[in-house]
């Protein structure tokens, strides 16, 4: 059976799962208006443990990405919605769970699922395709929730035929769900520069970019080759 490193790499999103209606190609400086709503990182995976008891969890079992009311939560790559839950008062809010497409890997089948929560309603159906920069409904604060933010989930199921599924790390603490970090390759050094705009890109450098100044001004990644 896969581990998480090796399940990160089968499913890899590219793009961020929050944008404007403009597309972005998935390199710094090409956000178009996505630094007007603010984002950046308010909690990450495993933190505040005390809070998490009361779910009982070891701590935070996703990642939280903060921003201004009415942000665009958008589909970060193709996504089959199974369900959309209005609850403004608990836990996730008004929210979402989607899945991947499975993927058949070394004679057994994965797949993710894919949990978008807090927001301020919902624009998607269940029961459909979502594909990737497709609308799942703007950011909010409903649910559990002590500001505007999206909480995003992964929890990675295994099947030996395709039909019958069970939760890969079903006893792990976190009911099945794993770090988003390592699934999103650019997550870390996207928020970044949109923190650390002026001057430079930030601390981190993504593989097989070098950094260069843009005509305008500011600096921008080109990819080696």
């Amino acid at each position: 059976m896969l581990n998480e490193q090796e399940l990160a790499k089968y499913f890899s999103f590219h793009h961020l799962p929050v944008k404007t209606t403009d597309w972005w190609d998935g390199l710094p400086l090409y956000y178009s208006n996505l630094k007007q709503y603010h984002p950046s990182f308010t909690q990450r995976f495993g933190q505040r443990p005390e809070f998490y008891k009361k779910y009982n969890m070891k701590g935070h079992n996703g990642i939280d990405i903060g921003y201004i009311d009415g942000t665009p939560v958008v589909a970060p790559g193709r996504l089959w919605v199974t369900y959309t839950q209005f609850d403004d008062d608990k836990g996730y809010g008004n929210h979402v769970f989607t899945e991947t497409p499975s993927q058949y890997i070394n004679g057994d089948y994965y797949k993710l699922d894919v949990v978008f929560g807090h927001l301020k309603n919902i624009t998607c159906k269940s029961a459909h395709w979502l594909e990737e920069g497709d609308s799942v409904g703007p950011g909010d604060s409903t649910g559990d929730s002590s500001g505007p933010h999206l909480h995003l989930g992964l929890r990675p199921w295994f099947s030996k035929d395709g039909s019958n599924w069970t939760q890969v790390f079903n006893n792990n603490g976190y009911f099945g769900y794993v770090d988003p970090e390592p699934y999103f390759p650019h997550i870390v050094w996207d928020l970044d520069e949109i923190l650390h705009p002026k001057g430079f890109i930030g601390t981190y450098k993504p593989i097989g970019y070098k950094q260069v100044a843009s005509k305008g001004g500011g600096y921008h990644w080109e990819k080696i080759k």
